[in-house]
């Protein structure tokens, strides 16, 4: 009988935001725990988990590598690599549960084992995680939108200001100046979360208080 693929989302950074059915999971219905990372026991959501539940670091590992490349064929052979490793511990007989951050359904690394191991015939199961932006919104203690107002998510500094209703920026690091620029033109309110949920976490409320640069884990909520 070939195993069961668990994609867990571990949240965006605190170890106390593990669900409790991710807890579950892995503790009673896992053999292998797979992640991205270099080497065993490494790599941010696993070290965030491990936290949480310690005996995952008693179980098989299984680090999978996962480029931070624009290459299509660097990117294509690194995933058809993990896809088969994930592949060969299911065909094993083996429950594999793949940790990533945040939750599985956004933006998540996951979604590029998701369909080529679920279009094989294999069980998949999803369990849903913390989104950055909710966790960060929590800490500003703010809604994010209330009412019928809408929200957009933006994956880069591609985003439209013209939206009227509340806007994410994710993975603004490398273009926080430029992205400050646009916002302070239009004259709108936003903020900066960076490491949501990690000792380095920080806050910042208005324009003037962000900095020029920032690190891959930051988002920008704006109103």
């Amino acid at each position: 009988m070939k195993g069961i693929l668990h994609i867990i989302g571990a949240g965006p950074g605190d170890p106390e935001l593990l669900t409790i059915k991710a807890f579950h999971v892995l503790t009673e219905n896992t053999d292998v725990v797979a992640y991205p990372g270099s080497a065993p026991c490494t790599g941010t959501a696993f070290q965030i988990v491990s936290q949480s539940v310690p005996a995952i670091k008693d179980k098989e590992q299984l680090p999978l590598t996962f480029p931070m490349s624009e290459d299509p064929e660097t990117l294509s052979d690194a995933h058809t690599a993990a896809v088969r490793q994930v592949k060969d511990k299911l065909d094993a007989g083996k429950n594999v549960s793949f940790l990533t951050l945040g939750d599985p359904s956004i933006y998540s690394t996951a979604s590029f084992l998701l369909d080529p191991i679920r279009t094989d015939g294999y069980e998949v199961r999803i369990i849903s995680g913390v989104p950055s932006f909710c966790a960060g919104a929590a800490k500003l203690l703010m809604p994010l939108v209330s009412g019928n107002e809408p929200v957009q998510i933006f994956p880069s500094e591609d985003f439209d200001l013209s939206f009227p209703g509340t806007m994410i920026l994710l993975k603004v690091g490398r273009h926080l100046a430029q992205i400050k620029q646009r916002i302070s033109d239009c004259g709108r309110t936003a903020y900066l979360i960076e490491n949501c949920g990690l000792p380095e976490e920080r806050l910042y409320r208005s324009l003037q208080e962000m900095p020029e640069k920032t690190g891959y884990f930051s988002l920008i909520i704006v109103k």
